[in-house]
């Protein structure tokens, strides 16, 4: 059997079993992982092997797997592609050497450049994917926050319908210090409850919408009370109020939800 009919219908088979319509993204992850298994292995000089699997895992939504990320090493080595490329970023980038990382990611922005005008939308939605990666280096590895949000920038340009964008630039506002006053600190929530609701109106996937209603049941918790900001500050809820310095954006007064 061909190969890539062989990986496809494994990914069938695992996304149809009697427990798929219950299963995580992570769970269909760790079943095809298991799967796979010793495969990997046996067929790292397999260069059409190790494509099908990325193919298949990129579809399935586990380009975050151990496995993925070892079939792209082993697929650099003989035959580097888009994916491949990605995936030796993505090794670097949890062994927190952003340097390597960056080198691969612009690797596989080169190759998308290759095959773009052929394939006009598969190449900004390729761009869109690299831009999260990279603004992922900025914010984790480098702690550069600004350019975490340029490339999280680009990436929206490229694809609108995104919801990680927004989640991870709410994750940048509340990781800064807006204000050295303790309560005026609480409005990056104030911003990062707006960066999820974003998402919300860029993306109705069920995963996505069940991801910022959990976010912002977590957020609008820990927004100022209703004491705190109008006794000490004047303002109340449904004011506009200006954050400074590199972020500069506004967003509105919320009280804080009780439970």
């Amino acid at each position: 059997m061909n190969m890539r009919k062989f990986l496809f219908m494994l990914f069938w088979l695992c996304a149809v079993s009697p427990v798929a319509y219950s299963q995580t993204d992570e769970e269909l992850c760790d079943e095809l992982k298991n799967e796979l298994a010793g495969q990997i292995e046996k067929n790292r000089n397999n260069a059409e092997y190790l494509n099908d699997v990325l193919i298949t895992l990129q579809e399935a939504k586990c380009g975050f797997t151990p496995t993925f990320i070892q079939a792209s090493l082993y697929l650099q080595e003989i035959a580097p592609n888009y994916l491949s490329s990605i995936g030796c970023g993505k090794y670097y980038y949890k062994k927190n050497n952003p340097k390597k990382a960056l080198q691969y990611y612009d690797l596989a922005f080169k190759d998308v450049e290759k095959w773009q005008k052929d394939f006009p939308y598969e190449a900004l939605s390729s761009k869109a994917e690299i831009y999260l990666y990279r603004a992922e280096v900025y914010f984790r590895n480098l702690k550069n926050f600004q350019k975490a949000r340029e490339n999280i920038i680009m990436s929206l340009n490229n694809s609108k319908d995104q919801g990680e964008p927004y989640f991870l630039l709410a994750e940048i506002y509340i990781a800064s210090k807006v204000s050295n006053d303790s309560i005026l600190n609480l409005s990056r929530y104030w911003l990062a409850a707006d960066m999820v609701e974003k998402a919300m109106e860029a993306n109705f996937s069920f995963s996505n919408m069940a991801k910022a209603e959990r976010l912002l049941y977590e957020y609008s918790r820990k927004f100022p009370t209703e004491e705190q900001i109008h006794n000490n500050y004047g303002i109340k809820e449904g004011d506009i109020y200006s954050i400074k310095g590199w972020i500069g954006r506004t967003t509105i007064c919320r009280k804080r939800v009780k439970d």
